[in-house]
């Protein structure tokens, strides 16, 4: 009887150990999707349609719909891919396509997105993405419908990728910079402006643009939280703009009025950022070893305690059982 409870104990130990120092992930077949793997999986939609809930963590038509969403990828698993996106952590996705309101439904398949605009009921959605979607007018993405050759703002504006720090950090050019996405409509309205100012500025600023979406490790290098993000570099420091985005309080930003500002310094170079980046993966992969590994530690000091405690009760009643006889 002692040696059951003595198993008994050991067994419950070893699942608690076990229980407590793994992490369990959710089984779902919802996909969540970020703007570092939205493209290469959604975006062309040729192996199979991609049906995607752009969502916000406090909205409650959105918490209704949870479930739901999730019942749905089952019933479609293997005919439709269904994903979900948090709309107010990738802003960048929400302004490229068009998010509104919370929450947005949009049916990828052949390069052509549908957006749903039915009732919300499993039968509604699974009726949808079955092929009801296929007899409404396509749509094409919006950064696939622009051409990478068209630059924001036109010819006088000087588009900024790979060789942004090249020109950034030249100390005698100052730089005028716009952080945009193609899908922001502040930032369509500006475009006009944006031209404009660069013919006024030539010769005297260099006026630029990076595409937020293309370049999405330098945005957030740069700290580029909303679109568009006006920034003005020189002499090493740069000077973030917060007026009227008219031409004319632009230009005189540009020309001087970035002066009465309090710069801030440079950000690393890009390259430097990522090594920066891989150190600190580095260094975190350490410290989840040791801490997984005093779990562990813990596991197995747990288990010889209340083995010896299990032992030193079954010594006694041995013992005790001599003395009765």
């Amino acid at each position: 009887m002692v040696h059951g409870r003595a198993l008994s104990g050991v067994i419950l130990w070893v699942v608690f150990c076990a229980t407590s120092a793994a992490v369990d992930p959710a089984a779902t077949k919802v996909h969540e999707l970020t703007g570092s793997n939205f493209d290469s999986t959604v975006r062309n939609g040729h192996e199979m349609p991609w049906f995607v809930k752009f969502h916000a963590p406090w909205c409650g038509h959105c918490k209704k719909l949870a479930p739901v969403w999730e019942m749905l990828a089952e019933k479609l698993e293997g005919t439709v891919a269904l994903a979900k996106v948090d709309a107010t952590v990738e802003e960048g996705l929400a302004y490229e396509w068009e998010i509104e309101g919370y929450p947005t439904l949009i049916l990828v398949s052949d390069g052509h997105r549908y957006r749903f605009r039915g009732s919300r009921t499993l039968e509604s959605l699974e009726a949808f993405a079955a092929g009801g979607y296929r007899e409404l007018p396509q749509e094409s993405p919006q950064s696939e419908a622009s051409t990478g050759a068209d630059t924001f703002g036109g010819p006088d504006v000087v588009a900024l990728s790979g060789n942004f720090d090249s020109v950034v950090r030249v100390p005698a050019v100052t730089v005028l910079i716009v952080f945009y996405l193609r899908g922001c409509g502040h930032c369509r309205d500006m475009e006009g402006t944006w031209g404009a100012l660069a013919k006024e500025l030539k010769d005297k600023v260099l006026v630029a643009s990076v595409d937020a979406l293309a370049n999405r490790p330098l945005a957030e290098l740069w700290a580029v939280e909303r679109f568009p993000t006006i920034k003005l570099v020189r002499g090493g420091q740069v000077y973030d703009f917060e007026g009227a985005r008219t031409v004319e309080d632009l230009q005189a930003f540009a020309l001087e009025g970035f002066s009465l500002l309090e710069p801030s310094p440079l950000p690393p170079l890009e390259a430097a950022a990522k090594q920066g980046n891989s150190q600190d993966a580095s260094q975190m992969h350490l410290v989840i070893g040791f801490v997984l590994g005093m779990i562990f530690a813990g596991c197995l000091w747990g288990l010889y305690l209340r083995f010896s405690r299990s032992s030193s009760e079954i010594q006694t009643q041995a013992t005790k059982s001599t003395k009765s006889e």
